[in-house]
């Protein structure tokens, strides 16, 4: 039997505690995954920009490479 000490120190829940403590778990659960999102779309925002880069270089590439064949091509027949 524990004594009046022991008794202090033993503390009840009631089944609103519980749903208080359960609720700031979830609360605390949506917040890292908001911060998790944020994450994820400024990943996705910094690989759109290097897709763009990526896109406007082999642009310009495949001009130069085909501006380059046409000079060749121009260069054989009139000579």
């Amino acid at each position: 039997m524990p004594t009046p000490r022991q008794r202090e120190k033993i503390s009840t829940f009631s089944r609103n505690d519980l749903i208080l403590e359960r609720l700031d778990d979830l609360r605390d659960g949506q917040r890292e995954l908001k911060d998790g999102q944020r994450d994820i779309n400024a990943r996705i925002d910094k690989l759109e920009n290097e897709l763009r880069n990526v896109t406007r270089h082999s642009q310009i590439m495949t001009s130069s490479v085909v501006g380059i064949a046409l000079a060749v091509i121009y260069f054989i027949f009139t000579r």
